[in-house]
């Protein structure tokens, strides 16, 4: 039995933002905006006129610009799921998400723990990381500079109880008494977080935040994996939902997630939206004709 947490989701129709955008001009409206910038509205009523029905995996494929990552974020605040990064919206999001309606499976509720995660979430914990192992080198390079600078400098009496001048005598003591690697562990306490590469990380990034049985929407997760990668995080989506009862929905360029088992294909780039086969997407018939011409 297949297990899934959201069986579509409803956008506003034509009809729908076309009100809305009437009553926000308005000059009798409470609040009136004097923009051109409507975002999220006018991207897809005279493409996406039904439902979306979603499967336990649902990709959303297109070329720059179609609206995929604007998809699934309208879904993921529609569904208030949890993310790690802000996005780019604009005042009238909540008001184009208030009109969106998802229908969750019978008996089911999207499980607290699911979430969105997005290319910037995983750029963001690399640079984390990056920024605190350069801080912990600053540290070290001061630490081993005092060591050695006490080492060399004259004896430190203790002349009274004062703080300051007790602290001296220890930091002095240490340093005649430890070596180089006890006196700077001793004040770092802890430790470079060196890892992989780039790819590694991002692949272990995703591994541990999809360590759940819940919902998933993931943008771009191809963005900093390589190929091998890239099929190594096909192969453990696939295995989450086989064994662990996840559901995904996943905004990609990328033939390898296109080409999962079972999933369901919206190609964005047609109008109106339509399904097909992770081969007919114009995204992989460019890398076939690629290596085509190449091989």
């Amino acid at each position: 039995m297949s297990m899934k947490y959201i069986e579509s989701f409803r956008l506003p129709t034509e009809e729908e933002e076309a009100g809305y955008i009437l009553d926000m001009h308005n000059p009798h409206m409470t609040m009136t905006y004097y923009t051109d910038n409507v975002y999220p509205f006018g991207i897809f009523p005279t493409r996406i006129s039904a439902p979306l029905r979603l499967e336990q995996i649902t990709i959303l494929s297109g070329s720059n610009g179609s609206g995929k990552s604007t998809l699934l974020n309208v879904i993921a605040e529609s569904l208030s799921l949890s993310r790690a990064s802000a996005f780019n919206k604009t005042h009238h999001f909540v008001n184009y998400v208030s009109m969106c309606s998802p229908e969750l499976s019978f008996g089911r509720s999207v499980p607290k723990e699911s979430a969105i995660v997005t290319s910037d979430d995983v750029f963001n914990s690399l640079l984390t990381r990056r920024e605190k192992n350069d801080e912990l080198d600053l540290r070290f390079e001061e630490s081993a500079y005092d060591y050695f600078r006490l080492r060399k400098g004259p004896s430190v009496l203790l002349h009274s109880l004062d703080e300051d001048d007790m602290r001296k005598f220890k930091e002095k003591n240490d340093a005649n008494r430890q070596t180089a690697s006890q006196f700077v562990g001793e004040r770092i306490k802890e430790r470079e977080v060196r890892g992989g590469s780039n790819g590694e990380e991002a692949f272990l990034y995703f591994a541990k935040k999809l360590d759940n049985s819940a919902l998933f929407l993931l943008d771009e997760p191809e963005n900093s994996l390589s190929p091998r990668r890239q099929l190594d995080l096909v192969r453990y989506i696939e295995d989450s939902v086989r064994f662990f009862d996840c559901q995904f929905i996943i905004a990609t360029h990328s033939p390898f997630f296109s080409s999962m088992r079972g999933a369901l294909i919206y190609d964005l780039d047609e109008t109106p939206v339509i399904t097909k086969k992770w081969r007919e997407l114009d995204g992989v018939r460019a890398y076939i004709e690629f290596f085509k011409d190449k091989i």
